[in-house]
């Protein structure tokens, strides 16, 4: 299954028509459907965009193993204020403007990426 399959799967198991999803994404209808019918394949930004604007797993999706999707139900929500961490950082994310307060998001969820990616590579040696 190449990669552009695995997108239009990915969307078809959201149920998303291919504007709603490339625009959930942040790319142009267009290049979602050359991306679906391998007409090129996806750059590095398009990937990046990807896995941070979806649950997409990223091993998944670049070599077919794991799960389509990535669990992202032990990842903490900031509205529980029991973990003294995660409202320290919610305090403090509080008195940032929003342009702050998105790299910091998106700082967030590269370095998470990347130790799942490491996580998953592992795993794959271990095993």
């Amino acid at each position: 299954m190449s990669i552009g399959d695995k997108i239009k799967a990915y969307r078809e198991s959201l149920g998303l028509k291919g504007k709603e999803f490339a625009a959930k994404i942040g790319i142009s209808g267009g290049s979602l459907s050359d991306l679906e019918h391998n007409n090129t394949k996806p750059a590095a930004e398009t990937l990046e965009l990807l896995v941070l604007n979806t649950d997409v797993n990223p091993m998944w999706l670049l070599t077919g193993i794991g799960d389509m999707r990535r669990n992202t139900e032990s990842i903490p929500r900031v509205s529980e204020p029991h973990d003294p961490y995660i409202a320290s950082v919610a305090e403090m994310m509080r008195a940032m403007d929003d342009d702050t307060k998105k790299d910091i998001q998106l700082s967030v969820q590269k370095e998470k990426l990347l130790r799942d990616l490491i996580k998953e590579r592992q795993e794959l040696k271990a095993g």
